[in-house]
């Protein structure tokens, strides 16, 4: 649901970006060409409704602030990545979302970390569900990845990654990181290029009749 949009390449040259910034890059409009379709202006008296159905369901996008929230409030996502035989496969994982992109880690003994070094592209799908916002969101992106082992990398995500799973304990938080840091250990950093984002809000006050019990 919701409409497909792509999003800008920094180039090398940018000046780096404070990580503390949960911010999303800019969109542009879809590479498909698509255009939002109009919402129709004419109500039905008896139920409300301006959406005689759910045949077109772009205008119905996650954007701007509410993007942001959902991103900074969920830690977890699909991960998808395409397996040798060519199939999509994919777990549930947590992310953090910073400087525009998704860190995740694994270790290299997983098989999508072969996998995404044979090819970097992949997909995550983001819910609402469990993050504390009451709407019916989601974030479907599509991107490139690339496997980071070095230390420096894994001295920033780990800390920043623990910390995002356990919020309210600093000493939970310090244990978490310590399991992380095992010899085996790398970082996954997404890069994202296109996205669908779906908002029920929108969806619900296009045809209340149809919305569910609050």
């Amino acid at each position: 649901m919701g409409k497909l949009e792509s999003i800008p390449r920094k180039s090398k040259s940018d000046a780096p970006i404070d990580r503390s910034d949960a911010g999303l890059l800019p969109l542009c409009p879809t590479r498909l060409g698509h255009v939002i379709g109009k919402v129709s202006t004419m109500t039905d008296a008896a139920t409300g409704d301006s959406a005689k159905d759910f045949e077109d369901v772009r205008a119905y996008t996650l954007e701007g602030t509410d993007e942001s929230e959902l991103l900074a409030r969920q830690t977890e996502c699909t991960f998808i990545w395409a397996g040798k035989d060519g199939y999509p496969m994919g777990v549930i994982v947590n992310y953090i979302h910073r400087d525009g992109k998704f860190w995740l880690t694994a270790t290299e003994m997983r098989p999508r970390i072969a996998a995404i070094r044979r090819d970097p592209r992949v997909s995550i799908a983001i819910s609402s569900k469990g993050s504390g916002i009451t709407a019916r969101q989601s974030l479907t992106y599509k991107g490139t990845c690339v496997v980071h082992d070095d230390p420096a990398t894994l001295e920033w995500v780990l800390p920043e990654f623990a910390r995002a799973m356990r919020p309210d304990s600093p000493e939970a938080a310090a244990s978490f990181a310590a399991h992380l840091r095992s010899p085996g250990r790398v970082v996954i950093e997404l890069t994202p290029e296109t996205r669908i984002g779906f908002d029920s809000t929108k969806m619900w006050a296009a045809a209340p009749s149809a919305a569910p019990d609050a």
